[in-house]
């Protein structure tokens, strides 16, 4: 996780920012305007209390230079109920 995230300005997008790594992606076209990704967690007790950070981006032609623009990122707390 980058806090505060790292400023894209320098690579043609002002305004956007990088709040975490991309150490794994997952690509896909969207239909519509939202998209729902399955994320397995496995039921093991030792992976609780983990944090998974996410962000997306996504095209948007004319928005900037390089045409895409990012999400906020998130941070997302692993727990076994």
């Amino acid at each position: 996780q980058f806090v505060p995230g790292t400023d894209l300005g320098g690579i043609g997008m002002p305004t956007c920012f990088m709040h975490c790594s991309f150490d794994f992606s997952i690509g896909f076209a969207v239909a519509g305007t939202t998209q729902a990704i399955p994320l397995p967690i496995p039921n093991d007790p030792s992976i609780a209390g983990a944090h998974v950070f996410g962000q997306s981006i996504s095209t948007a032609p004319g928005t900037n230079a390089l045409d895409v623009v990012t999400s906020n990122g998130v941070d997302m707390l692993i727990d076994i109920n």
